[in-house]
């Protein structure tokens, strides 16, 4: 994805870029960034002159969620205000609770199902969805954590958590006790 260190992002290009993630992530990849770079890698004979072209390129070709989700945050309740779009169609679009909450939506509750007999079920969480609200997060958290706050089964976010540890997005941060049964595994941002 091309920097955007100097350039000033208006609150609709913030909002459009973010969902555009969240719907298709390498469709914001600099192609010609990574055309580049996979040049510099063919060429390249030297084994950390390799290995820096190599990271580079892998760099290049993911999308970072970082400052997507930061324009976002800043931007998305005044233009929702504004454009007079409520906090559900964020959520239809995607957007994962933490980064609604961050934002500064109110209502972040994604519950379904026939409150007249008194059940209730969330709405499916896909993995990038969990991605992106796992990297949102500001603090270290749990898979329990982010079941809670995110959604997703068990085993998916799971996945995810071992997926973003392989990636070096996120790392280890020990053990949680709360008093009674097993210690809860915790990880934060790398």
């Amino acid at each position: 994805m091309a920097s955007r260190t100097d350039e000033i992002v208006t609150p609709e290009t913030a909002i459009r870029l973010y969902l555009t993630y969240l719907k298709d992530p390498s469709s914001l990849v600099d192609a010609v960034e990574v055309k580049k770079l996979e040049g510099k890698l063919a060429r390249a004979k030297d084994p950390l002159v390799r290995l820096r072209a190599i990271a580079a390129l892998n760099h290049a070709s993911a999308a970072d969620p970082t400052t997507l989700i930061e324009d976002f945050v800043t931007h998305a309740k005044r233009w929702a205000q504004d454009q007079g779009v409520p906090e559900a169609a964020f959520r239809e679009m995607g957007v994962p609770n933490e980064v609604l909450r961050a934002a500064g939506f109110g209502s972040t509750k994604v519950l379904r199902g026939n409150k007249a007999k008194g059940t209730a079920r969330r709405s499916r969480t896909t993995p990038d969805q969990l991605t992106s609200g796992v990297l949102a997060l500001t603090s270290d958290f749990t898979i329990k954590e982010i079941m809670e706050l995110v959604g997703g089964s068990q085993i998916t976010v799971r996945n995810v958590i071992r997926v973003l540890e392989a990636q070096g997005k996120i790392v280890f941060a020990g053990e949680r006790t709360s008093g009674r049964g097993r210690a809860a595994r915790s990880w934060k941002a790398a």
